[in-house]
């Protein structure tokens, strides 16, 4: 872990923040306003479609544009975590809800 900061990591530092600051709480708002199933997990979907497609690309691809490809899917996988994370969030909280409303 001492490695990762020691050289140039601001693509890291950008996938972190950009997971944290940005996919979290827009999953979280997503969770917690909408009534339709399909438009609380729309987000989470997206994703996980981006990582496998950018995973097939990167795979598939014979130049050095694969190294692209996989660095997006990894940038979206990241978000697919803490998509799939505030998602744990809301099901613990409205768990935590109903068993105070009992």
């Amino acid at each position: 872990m001492a490695d990762l900061f020691a050289r140039d990591t601001g693509i890291v530092l950008l996938i972190a923040a950009f997971a944290i600051l940005i996919a979290l709480p827009i999953q979280l708002v997503v969770c917690f306003k909408a009534k339709k199933i399909f438009v609380r997990y729309l987000p989470t979907t997206a994703l996980a479609v981006l990582v496998i497609t950018f995973y097939i690309m990167a795979i598939t691809a014979k130049t050095w544009v694969a190294f692209v490809y996989l660095i997006i899917a990894v940038f979206s996988g990241v978000s697919l975590v803490f998509s799939g994370i505030a998602v744990g969030i809301w099901a613990i909280i409205k768990l935590v809800e109903k068993q105070k409303g009992n």
